[in-house]
């Protein structure tokens, strides 16, 4: 699995975060796994978890190699902090990916949820 994906929704979930740490570590190469092992030193496993949950959404906005950049800025010059890396990173954020053809961009676009699917679920043993 890559995790690399989900960056939006770990972003918002530092438990979730905690539990694919790991692999998504590995993923993210250096210098993740260390600033990842700094703040769990400084701050334990859980709170170590929702800072870098908030390192996964500058990644989002701006870009992965741009926080890296940041990052290795901040520990080679011994700041633990994360407002180091704010200044280096109020630049122009990353422009989306996605662009949504013309034609299409006055549908309105339902979001739904899994209730809206109970009444399939009628009738259906467990």
């Amino acid at each position: 699995m890559t995790y690399r994906h989900y960056l939006q929704q770990l972003a918002r979930k530092p438990q979730a975060v905690r539990q694919v740490a790991p692999e998504l570590l590995a993923e993210l190469g250096e210098p993740y796994g260390k600033l990842s092992r700094l703040l769990s030193c400084t701050h334990g496993e859980r709170d170590g978890a929702r800072v870098l949950a908030k390192i996964l959404a500058a990644v989002i906005d701006y870009g992965e190699q741009a926080v890296r950049d940041a990052i290795e800025q901040a520990l080679a010059s011994g700041r633990q902090d994360l407002l180091a890396l704010a200044p280096q990173l109020h630049h122009q954020p990353v422009q989306r990916k996605v662009q949504v053809p013309q034609t299409l961009q006055s549908y309105p676009i339902e979001a739904g949820c899994a209730a809206d699917y109970d009444v399939l679920l009628v009738g259906v043993k467990r």
